[in-house]
């Protein structure tokens, strides 16, 4: 779970450099990961934004949606079960990949190319897919003489009719 949490957090931390890579004229300096875990983050991106969002490209557009997204997953982390972790992962790699049409999707998150998101990936799909050898309890196979005594008396064959140590005594 660590080693997921580290990768989002270096996903947050190039998608933050991106954006205000793209976006030299605003005042960009709040925008760092430390503060990317609170609720208030997107808002506080937006409003920031919102005076030129409609100036904006759609690869700012896509890496405030990836800021969302990805502070989703680190809640999603703590909150969901590997197996629902790793579906949500799934949707967000089909969602990626192809539009409604069909048709391969023109603006892809960047994130989603970074070794980080590949480190998530395969940790997630570990955490639900790894086989362990599960060891079963040995079966101790001890020649109890009472056993055969009760055994032989029940029979009314005398001591040791069927005890086979004692046969060679």
């Amino acid at each position: 779970m660590a080693d997921i949490h580290h990768a989002i957090i270096q996903c947050m931390s190039t998608t933050i450099s991106e954006l205000k890579r793209a976006n030299t004229s605003l005042d960009l300096d709040d925008f760092n990961v430390d503060n990317a875990y609170f609720r208030s983050f997107d808002m506080v991106v937006r409003r920031q934004l919102d005076s030129v969002w409609h100036k904006v490209g759609p690869r700012t557009k896509q890496l405030v949606n990836d800021l969302g997204t990805l502070r989703r997953l680190l809640y999603y982390l703590l909150t969901y079960d590997p197996l629902h972790f790793h579906a949500y992962l799934e949707t967000l790699i089909a969602a990626n990949t192809v539009n409604p049409a069909g048709n391969a999707k023109q603006h892809q998150s960047p994130w989603l190319l970074t070794d980080a998101a590949h480190i998530i990936f395969q940790v997630a799909k570990r955490r639900c897919y790894t086989m362990s050898k599960v060891q079963l309890p040995e079966v101790v196979d001890v020649d109890d003489e009472d056993a055969w005594a009760a055994l032989d008396e029940m029979e009314a064959g005398g001591p040791a009719a069927h005890n086979p140590k004692s046969a060679k005594a």
